[in-house]
């Protein structure tokens, strides 16, 4: 009896020297989901790091100079839940009128993608129609307490049913695109932070840290950044992981429409090369927001754990960032992918702009709900004009993070 009390104390005291909790190694007795849920956490955050650098540098001179070693942990999903868990938290803020979209788009990591403006600026009640100015200059901006402008006039509909189409299309390609972009944006973070920590990349800066011949390795160079971040590569990863996706679901939405239509012509759509641009550009701005945060905490003077927490709050922001970017890249996809499966089916074909109706809707979409336009024609949405929700040739307040949908009718 005592030698068994001896070896399982003896085990937990081993695992606690090296920072590992049993709840790891599948042994969760005694302890709340919860618990485990924290232990996790503290292991992959503070235990693993230093351990997984120390072996990926002892591989790098093997490596090469071309060559950079790093682990992935983009898979591991409690390093991704406290920045997700906050945004999902401004999202509700958002929508109780206690925060701005423009607050919130600044948290999330696109303030650039919307205009700062007095609508943007204010605190929407959850009625979604009543501003309360964040300034007093804005208090008499009309596009804050201006009602909404009214529809414009479209095609009137014949009273036939709508096309049975699957409404939640849109919904089940964000969950997987989010997902995807979700798990770059974590190997993105920790790839930049391991390169970082590579000899090659600290090598003439303050950074080196006796690991070698200090003399000749230290130096007053900045940290390279442009070499560390990698943003060709991360457009290379995210069309390989984003393409596959959108252009099945395009094809799926497309086909869907065609048999709703009782046509037998092959649904053949490309909304990939519309796509692709937009991200190659949306990634390019994200790289560069990058470099100026580590660029900047090394001019402050930051060492490289400094700098490492820094780089983690941009992907935390990162993560916000995929979420909104999954939900227009999916609302864009469906919309483009019908748009032009109706280019080749019958003629006589109207669509009929819905909005989300749930308080967070924007006044302009929301005015825009039951306006009809024939195929062909774009929906007059505000002072722009949108040929489906998510128009990825619509300025980013009409199209970034729209729930909308269509829904299409065949004229008699």
């Amino acid at each position: 009896m005592a030698y068994e009390t001896v070896a399982a104390i003896s085990k937990v005291e081993l695992l606690a020297a090296f920072g590992v909790p049993e709840s790891q190694l599948g042994n969760a007795s005694g302890r709340t989901f919860d618990n485990a849920r924290a232990e996790k956490t503290t292991f992959w955050e503070i235990t693993m790091p230093p351990h997984l650098r120390l072996m990926a540098d002892a591989f790098q001179d093997d490596a090469g100079d071309d060559n950079e070693v790093y682990f992935d942990t983009s898979d591991v999903d409690v390093l991704r839940e406290p920045r997700t868990k906050r945004l999902s938290e401004a999202r509700e803020e958002v929508a109780a009128g206690v925060r701005s979209v423009r607050s919130y788009a600044e948290l999330a990591g696109y303030a650039d993608e919307i205009d700062d403006t007095p609508a943007t600026r204010a605190l929407w009640l959850a009625s979604g129609r009543t501003a309360l100015p964040a300034r007093a200059a804005d208090a008499t901006a009309p596009d804050t307490t201006a009602p909404p402008p009214a529809p414009a006039a479209g095609k009137a509909l014949t009273p036939t049913a709508d096309l049975v189409l699957d409404d939640t299309a849109a919904d089940s390609l964000r969950g997987r695109l989010d997902d995807a972009l979700q798990t770059l944006a974590t190997r993105w973070t920790e790839r930049t932070i391991a390169r970082l920590n590579s000899p090659r990349h600290r090598k003439g800066t303050r950074h080196w840290d006796n690991r070698g011949d200090t003399a000749a390795r230290t130096g007053v160079k900045d940290l390279p950044v442009h070499q560390v971040i990698d943003v060709a590569t991360w457009q290379q990863e995210a069309a390989q992981a984003l393409q596959p996706l959108i252009e099945q679901a395009a094809t799926t939405a497309a086909t869907e429409l065609h048999a709703a239509l009782g046509s037998t012509s092959t649904a053949t759509v490309a909304v990939w090369p519309t796509i692709a641009p937009l991200l190659t550009t949306w990634l390019a701005k994200q790289a560069h927001a990058l470099a100026d945060d580590v660029a900047g905490a090394d001019l402050e003077g930051k060492s490289l754990a400094g700098i490492a927490e820094a780089t983690r709050d941009w992907g935390r922001s990162l993560a916000s960032w995929a979420s909104v970017k999954a939900n227009h890249l999916a609302t864009a996809t469906v919309g483009s992918a019908r748009d032009q499966a109706a280019a080749s089916a019958r003629t006589g074909l109207v669509r009929r702009w819905v909005a989300h109706d749930d308080g967070r809707t924007r006044p302009d979409h929301d005015a825009a709900d039951g306006q009809t336009q024939p195929y062909g024609q774009p929906f007059t949405i505000g002072d722009d004009l949108l040929r489906h929700p998510g128009d990825t040739t619509a300025l980013p307040g009409q199209s970034v993070n729209c729930r909308c949908r269509l829904a299409w009718r065949l004229e008699r």
